[in-house]
């Protein structure tokens, strides 16, 4: 079975995690890096792809886990469309990648989705 995953840095994680603290504090004394304050700006963006992520693997793997012997041959062409994009941003992309991929990934989603709904 080809499942995909998120790979969302924990470092990242952390520094996002500090900085918030870091910033709750208010305190003058306290000297957030601008590297840090930089990556933490980013922070609603993060969150934001991390969820669309999150659900685009989410339901990839459960078409991918649940598909019949009998229902792939239907749908066989628009995965192996859709394996193919997915090698593609895997391969290519970063986070810092250009945001119009978005709006080609949310299009992708809604095509995983028809072909969720296709296989009910």
């Amino acid at each position: 079975i080809n499942l995909i995953s998120v790979n969302f840095d924990p470092q990242l994680v952390s520094v996002l995690r500090e900085v918030r603290y870091l910033e709750s504090l208010k305190r003058d004394d306290v000297e957030i890096p601008q590297s840090a304050a930089g990556i933490y700006a980013k922070n609603d963006l993060f969150r934001r792809y991390l969820a669309n992520l999150d659900l685009i693997v989410s339901r990839y793997n459960k078409v991918r886990e649940t598909i019949l012997d009998v229902e792939y041959p239907l749908i066989e062409g628009q995965l192996s469309h859709l394996d193919v994009q997915l090698d593609r941003a895997i391969t290519s992309l970063n986070w810092k990648s250009d945001c119009e991929y978005r709006e080609r990934e949310r299009q992708r989603g809604r095509e995983r989705e028809r072909v969720e709904r296709e296989r009910e």
